[in-house]
């Protein structure tokens, strides 16, 4: 169990904002927000936040606090003028009102815009709905997802609506679903070297809007005994797109899964080293004129399993 704030050494701060924003509300540029306990903020029927950053401003730096207990811990939006940093805090267990109120259950939410930013280095606990978790009414652009720690939240990342934006050299354990989830009309993502153990799945391409994502890139990552599939595509999720040089061990279903509804296609699937899959290793259910009757290009694969059976010729132990 994690210790309670102590108030005689801890600089706490605990409130409710009815307003629905948060407890700390920032509204300037360049605003350094650093060795805090943000908690407890009880929130409204709109929600409620740990630390709130507006999209009007840029340049911010949150650092080495603790979040915990809100709605969810942190709405972070910025313009962009100036790159804006969340880094070093220990953000959990944001899930008041989870279900219930606006964009309970995660860790790290935007939804007004997020230019030029980075979300280095956290550790994120149990927060229901994702560790991060990035939409846009406006643009999610050049943010970058580095050398965070996910232990038991629903996704390490949630993202949606992306332009141009890294996640690399994250670990990501026990996630109850999707590790790392792209979402709709993501544009060159790119997922590297993250590390996945024992999530639901690892990492999942979906969309819920019929659009999906291109130019997106997951290379070297390194998925271990997920209870599903190791990396995913559902139905008309993803085009374009590189799946390369990852290692994907013990999956529960599929090592690398691409779904059939004509909508993925394009992809190149190389030098990937999967083993120990229950069902397949290689399994691409679309048609087409790509390898063995499929509409992506597979080569160079490491596999035991596959579907269809020419997808990922068996190579070396």
């Amino acid at each position: 169990m994690f210790a309670a704030p102590d108030p005689l050494v801890d600089s706490i701060i605990e409130a409710t904002s009815p307003s629905g924003e948060g407890i700390v509300n920032l509204r300037e540029d360049g605003i350094r927000f650093q060795g805090f306990t943000v908690q407890n903020n009880q929130g409204s029927a709109l929600g409620g936040y740990g630390i709130n950053t507006v999209v009007g401003h840029s340049g911010y730096l949150v650092t080495n606090n603790v979040i915990q207990g809100n709605p969810a811990g942190m709405y972070y939006n910025s313009s962009g003028a100036t790159q804006s940093q969340v880094t070093r805090n220990c953000i959990r267990l944001n899930n008041t009102g989870f279900q219930v109120q606006p964009a309970a259950g995660n860790g790290i939410y935007s939804d007004q815009g997020l230019d030029n930013a980075l979300i280095d280095n956290n550790a994120f606990f149990q927060n229901r709905n994702g560790a991060i978790t990035l939409d846009k009414f406006q643009n999610i652009v050049r943010v970058d997802i580095n050398h965070n720690v996910s232990h038991q939240d629903e996704a390490l990342l949630n993202i949606f609506r992306s332009n141009d934006s890294v996640v690399a050299d994250n670990q990501a354990v026990g996630n109850t679903g999707a590790a790392i989830f792209i979402g709709d009309d993501n544009h060159g993502l790119q997922v590297l070297r993250n590390t996945v153990q024992g999530s639901y799945d690892g990492i999942r391409a979906q969309t819920f809007s019929n659009v999906g994502s291109d130019q997106v890139l997951i290379g070297n990552n390194t998925v271990q005994n997920v209870t599903h599939d190791g990396i995913s595509a559902g139905p008309n999720s993803l085009t374009g797109s590189t799946v390369s040089d990852n290692s994907v061990t013990g999956s529960g279903h599929d090592g690398v899964l691409i779904e059939d509804e004509g909508g993925n296609s394009g992809n190149v699937v190389t030098r990937n080293v999967l083993q120990g899959s229950v069902q397949y290793d290689c399994e691409d259910l679309t048609t087409g004129t790509g390898t063995a009757g499929t509409a992506n290009t597979w080569t160079d694969n490491q596999a035991a399993t596959s579907n269809p059976a020419a997808l990922c010729p068996r190579g070396p132990p």
